[in-house]
């Protein structure tokens, strides 16, 4: 009799143990699930916020894509080559493409060459001779010619400046479209997680 007693309270010690772990269990999957849910909601949330006031940025900027074959008959070879015919002329906000901003920055950097004769920032001297009106060296009292600082490395300056911010827009656009596919992603571990936990609380 004393046997018979010990072993059926064995077995309901394991036998409650079993359905404590059972409710622990759904329980864990339960909080993972809302959690991925919380969590995948809020990225995409605040990944569209971070898109919607890219593209307000850039519409405030009022920047329009260029055209390629100009009024006068010439002919704009960075924008023919960066820019599809279909966004010609169009201002860069209503492209809704990030890689609108990327097509803006190479015509800007082309320009920028064309204006340099083909030479970057590092490639142009700090300095260069000052000529005079008929274009000859100017040289001063001790011999030398006389220096002045080079003008055109200003154009790569300003040009820089523009370059790295539409850059900027570029990498910051494309963030939020990855935290935004993050979220979705996180959304949907989190239902399948519930999908799998709720039909265990129905089992007894």
């Amino acid at each position: 009799m004393t046997a018979l007693c010990y072993n059926k309270g064995i077995k309901y010690i394991l036998n409650k143990r079993n359905i404590n772990m059972h409710k622990y269990f759904i329980g864990w999957i339960i909080l993972i699930a809302v959690s991925f849910i919380g969590a995948g909601t809020l990225m995409a949330v605040q990944g569209f916020q971070a898109q919607k006031d890219v593209k307000a940025n850039v519409a405030a900027e009022k920047i329009a894509l260029g055209v390629a074959e100009k009024a006068d008959g010439t002919r704009d070879e960075a924008v023919a080559e960066f820019v599809p015919a279909v966004y010609q002329g169009k201002p860069l906000a209503e492209a809704k493409l990030p890689d609108a901003l990327l097509w803006q920055r190479e015509i800007i950097r082309e320009h920028t060459l064309t204006s340099t004769k083909g030479l970057t920032f590092a490639e142009m001297p700090r300095t260069i001779p000052k000529l005079d009106e008929a274009g000859n060296q100017i040289i001063g009292e001790d011999g030398k010619p006389v220096m002045m600082l080079n003008a055109a490395r200003d154009i790569w300056t300003q040009s820089t400046t523009l370059q790295s911010a539409l850059l900027q827009g570029y990498m910051a656009w494309k963030l939020s479209e990855l935290v935004m596919g993050l979220g979705a992603a996180f959304i949907f571990m989190g239902l399948a997680a519930l999908m799998i936990g709720m039909p265990l609380t129905r089992r007894k």
